[in-house]
């Protein structure tokens, strides 16, 4: 029994932007069928795994804006303004 039907095989296509013919339409939805079964044995196995919402996962460090290398490259220059090189002029407008 297929767990996808013809026409979400053809939604699926149209979405990936990709052109099947009806051999390769069934091959697919075989495929598909066999990659569902699989995770419902998964599912069932290992149970839902849910995480609350209020879980955070890694942990968060604060922005802290530092003075890169560049910057300091930039300032240590003959000639420069803000946060750029001054280069002289080599091609006319």
């Amino acid at each position: 029994m297929s767990r996808i039907t013809h026409k979400e095989i053809l939604k699926i296509a149209a979405i990936s932007n990709i052109i099947l013919s009806e051999n390769e339409i069934e091959q697919m939805s075989v495929g598909l069928s066999q990659v569902l079964d699989y995770a419902i044995c998964v599912a069932h196995y290992f149970g839902d795994v849910v995480t609350q919402k209020n879980e955070v996962f890694g942990s968060f460090r604060p922005d802290i804006q530092k003075i890169g290398l560049g910057t300091e490259l930039v300032m240590q220059s003959v000639q420069h303004d803000a946060d750029y090189f001054v280069v002289p002029l080599i091609l006319e407008q």
